[in-house]
């Protein structure tokens, strides 16, 4: 569209990890995976606790207690108490983490109040954009979510 050209690096790992879900399909594009799920890395990987990251990012929450709870501690110095405290967060309750990537993947640029509120319908659910483009324009190439926010609270 712009005249640019696309670069593509075909030459990744590609290594299967078994899943140990509800479901017994996982569907990508025109790929259908059953019992295995394909990552790209060269890498051994905790692969039980990227899924719960990658779920618990999916539902938008900022509780790292829900993670923790699963088995999944990566967060847990970052909504500690004494972490908070230095960062100036007297306020906020150990746990909450603030507006993380998942936040932002559901509710890009809501005012951020604590992890238990309400932000249903408050910001952009950019997660949401994406699978509608992918489904309605999938050849669009500007289809892209960003976990950062540049407002910096």
């Amino acid at each position: 569209k712009a005249g640019c050209s696309t670069v593509t690096c075909d030459s990744c790992q590609l290594r299967k990890y078994q899943l140990a879900l509800d479901c017994s399909v996982v569907t990508f594009s025109n790929v259908v995976f059953s019992d295995e799920f394909p990552l790209l890395t060269t890498k051994r990987v905790f692969f039980k606790g990227v899924l719960e990251e990658l779920l618990w990012f999916i539902k938008g929450s900022t509780n790292s207690k829900e993670l923790s709870e699963r088995g999944v501690k990566i967060w847990d110095a970052n909504s500690s108490r004494d972490f908070l405290d230095k960062l100036g967060f007297m306020s906020r309750e150990e746990g909450d983490l603030g507006p993380v990537y998942g936040f932002q993947w559901r509710h890009y640029g809501a005012d951020y109040k604590d992890m238990h509120s309400d932000y249903t319908g408050q910001g952009v659910d950019q997660l949401q954009k994406v699978i509608d483009t992918i489904k309605n324009n999938p050849d669009d190439r500007r289809i892209i979510m960003c976990a950062w926010n540049p407002k910096g609270k």
